[in-house]
Order: C-alpha cells, then sequence, then structure tokens
C-alpha cells in the first residue's frame, strides 16, 4: 500500500512539474519573441521516459495486462501465440519477444506510444499538460491504459485525431486510423470522426447533457433492456456478423459496478465537470479542439454510466472517449484557478483521486484477485 502510494504520486508530482516547467518556459518564450517551443523538448522526453519506466515496470496490473504478458512470455519459449492479434500489434510483439527482450521494454514501448500521442495533441496547449499528467496519474485512468494496452494506444490517439479534424486533414487522418486499426480493431469506430463538423457547443449543452448523464446513470444500475436489444438483433440480423457480436456479448463476462464511495465521487465529478463545461469554453473562447473534444468527453461519459453493469462488448466504443474526459477535467481545474475559484478545482481534483485512493485502500484490506491490480508491483520481484 505504502509503494503504490509513493509511486503514484511521486510519478504524479513529477510529471506535474516537468509539465508546468515546460508551460512556463514557452509562456516566457511567447512574450519576449513571439516564438513557441518545439515538441521534443526536454521536458516532454523525460516526462515520457520516466512514464514509460514506471508504466514498463509494473506488474499485475489487470486481466488484460496478464494476458498479453503471458502471450509474450509463451512467445519467447514457444515461439508462437495461443491468440491471435491484429498486424502491427502482433509484428511488435514478435519482433521483441523474439529478441528476447525483457518484457520491462514491451510494455514501457507501449507506454511511451501513449503519452506521446496524447502530449502531441496538446502541443498547442501546454498549460494544460500539468494538468492532465497529474489527472491520469492521480485517477483511475493511469491503471486503465496499464491494463488496456492495445486500447489504451488508440484511447490516447482520439484528441490528435480530433486535432486532425479540425485542420481538415482527412489524409493523416486516415492513415493514422488504419495504423491504430492493426493494433485494437476498434479504432475503425473512429473512422466516424470524419463525419464531425466543428460547431460552438451550443447554449443548451449543459442542460441536455446533464439530463442525459442523469437518467444513464439510473438505467444503467439495472439496463434490463439488453436482454431486450439483444433479442431484437438476433431476430433482424440472425447469421450476419451482428448477429455474431451479440452473442459474443450474451457470453461475455457481465461486469457489476456497485455505488460505494468511490463510484459516487466519480459521478459527482463527471457531473461537474459537464455543468462547468461551457464557462470552461468560454473562458477558451473559440478553442476548435476543446469544443471537439468536450463532445467526445460527453459521450464517454454519458455512454459509460449507461453501459457499466454490462460488457466490454457494449462498453468499450464509449471507453474510446476516456481520455477525452481527462482532457475536458483538466481544462476545467485550469480555468477554475484562473477564474480564483481554487477551493472548486482542489474539489475536482480530490474527486477524481478518491476511486484510486479506495481501490488502494480496498487492496489493502481485502486482498483478493480483483483488488490486487490496483496496488504497484514491480515486475522485477516476481
Amino acid at each position: 500500500m505504502l509503494l503504490s502510494i509513493i509511486v503514484y504520486s511521486s510519478l504524479a508530482l513529477t510529471l506535474f512539474a516537468l509539465g508546468w516547467h515546460l508551460s512556463q518556459r514557452e509562456a516566457k518564450l511567447k512574450a519576449a519573441t513571439g516564438q513557441t517551443l518545439p515538441f521534443w523538448s526536454w521536458e516532454i522526453i523525460l516526462s515520457i521516459v520516466i512514464f514509460a519506466t514506471v508504466a514498463g515496470a509494473r506488474y499485475h496490473t489487470g486481466y488484460d495486462h496478464a494476458m498479453y504478458l503471458g502471450q509474450y512470455v509463451s512467445y519467447q519459449k514457444y515461439g508462437f501465440f495461443t491468440r491471435d492479434f491484429e498486424p502491427l500489434f502482433m509484428w511488435v510483439t514478435q519482433l521483441m519477444a523474439g529478441a528476447h527482450i525483457h518484457y520491462f521494454f514491451y510494455f514501457a514501448l507501449w507506454a511511451a506510444i501513449e503519452l506521446t500521442l496524447l502530449y502531441y495533441a496538446l502541443n498547442n496547449y501546454k498549460s494544460l499538460i500539468p494538468w492532465v499528467a497529474l489527472i491520469i496519474v492521480l485517477g483511475p485512468t493511469f491503471v486503465h491504459l496499464m491494463n488496456t494496452v492495445r486500447q489504451g494506444v488508440v484511447e490516447c490517439s482520439v484528441p490528435l485525431l480530433f486535432l486532425l479534424v479540425r485542420d481538415k486533414k482527412y489524409l493523416q487522418f486516415s492513415v493514422l486510423v488504419i495504423l491504430l486499426a492493426m493494433v485494437h480493431a476498434t479504432a475503425v469506430l473512429l473512422f466516424a470522426l470524419c463525419l464531425v463538423r466543428w460547431k460552438v457547443v451550443p447554449a443548451t449543452f449543459r442542460n441536455w447533457t446533464i439530463i442525459l448523464f442523469i437518467t444513464a446513470t439510473i438505467v444503467g444500475v439495472m439496463p434490463f433492456w439488453l436482454e431486450w436489444f439483444t433479442r431484437l438483433t438476433h431476430s433482424l440480423m440472425d447469421g450476419s456478423l451482428i448477429h455474431y457480436g451479440s452473442e459474443m456479448s450474451i457470453n461475455e463476462h457481465h461486469f457489476t459496478v456497485s455505488i460505494g464511495p468511490a463510484r459516487v465521487a466519480m459521478l459527482f465529478c463527471q457531473l461537474m465537470v459537464l455543468w462547468l463545461a461551457k464557462d470552461m469554453l468560454m473562458f477558451f473562447r473559440d478553442n476548435r479542439l476543446l469544443h471537439l473534444i468536450t463532445m467526445g468527453a460527453a459521450v464517454y461519459v454519458i455512454g459509460s454510466s449507461l453501459m457499466c453493469n454490462t460488457t466490454n462488448f457494449y462498453q468499450r466504443p464509449f471507453e474510446l472517449f476516456i481520455v477525452c474526459f481527462v482532457l475536458i477535467l483538466a481544462a476545467t481545474v485550469f480555468y477554475l484557478l484562473k477564474s480564483g475559484k481554487k477551493m472548486l478545482a482542489f474539489l475536482l481534483i480530490v474527486l477524481n483521486a478518491t476511486p484510486l485512493i479506495f481501490a488502494i485502500i480496498k487492496a489493502h484490506l481485502y486482498p483478493i484477485a480483483s483488488n490486487l491490480p490496483t496496488l504497484y508491483h514491480f515486475c522485477f520481484n516476481q
């Protein structure tokens, strides 16, 4: 428990300090010359290296991570996988495992790719970087990204994809989505972002998102409609690919999310972010990227609440936008601090950190298999 607290807090504060130094250094450069710093500054490089090191040295981060580790070690020993992966992910795994590189470097590589994609999208918004780092590490997102690996790479790319859509760089957008789909197939869903046309978040955004969020949260507690939907899908798409997908969703393990202090804290944090979103966007004026990412964050918050007690099949499309919520939360904290509302900003940070704090305490008091992945375990001790 103490190790977990030390590692998480040290990583969060270190990344925050590096991001803060970067943003202040660029602000001074802008004031003096009107120029900006290049992306590959020493603060960014050091942040990626430290993040990748801590992530790579992590062990037993959850079911998916254990599966990837098992496949990596299996390939090193026997020269084959026991399941299929997308071609690019498989090629990287074969290359590193075949060279008998320790799995620390393998997981560190994917973590480095995740943070690089995310930070690159924020290259023109460096003032947000320290808050994004703090919120990722001191919240549930870091553990999620380290467990999902492939999906985490796709999730961290969504802000960059929104940036390409904003700038109408559809060729680069398509190439990136294709590459991501060769890491995790769910990335093909992100082609839908090509259809997005930038509009200022409407004045009714707050009202509608709050209503939808509360409704989704209540309905998501007992998703009785899911069985009806699945049966309807079976009857309409019998023998098709969609039918196969529905069959998968039935046979998958169903998640049950309990309503405890950690869950309530996160719901309240999400509710506050939705409530403050319009004011935050007005503070950033016509920042087109934040408007797009705010829409993505709303999709994640509402969709994940609606599907929280279902399966991965239904949750995954909404989880693709989890990093959008992190960015909007960071932007909201930044806005509150600049507006002199420091206590409210601190409250949002605490609410975001509450699930991780409770999970660490729970894993310490009740060390069962489902709780332990929250704790930090060094791979070199195994």
